[in-house]
């Protein structure tokens, strides 16, 4: 599983990420949870160090 660098939409800090081979990330938010559009699709909640929540779209 490969680690992905993202950043908070919120503060810009530093956030690492496991992402499945091959998978590409489609949108970083903090406003509103996006429900995946397809079956090769996934949401995950993520933090960062300062407690801020996001949401990682990707699909693989």
């Amino acid at each position: 599983m490969p680690i992905t660098d993202l950043h908070c939409p919120r503060c810009g800090s530093d956030v690492k990420m496991g992402l499945p081979m091959g998978a590409t990330v489609k949108s970083v938010t903090a406003a509103s949870r996006q429900e995946p559009t397809s079956d090769t699709q996934k949401v995950r909640t993520v933090e960062c160090r300062n407690d801020h929540e996001f949401f990682v779209r990707f699909e693989w």
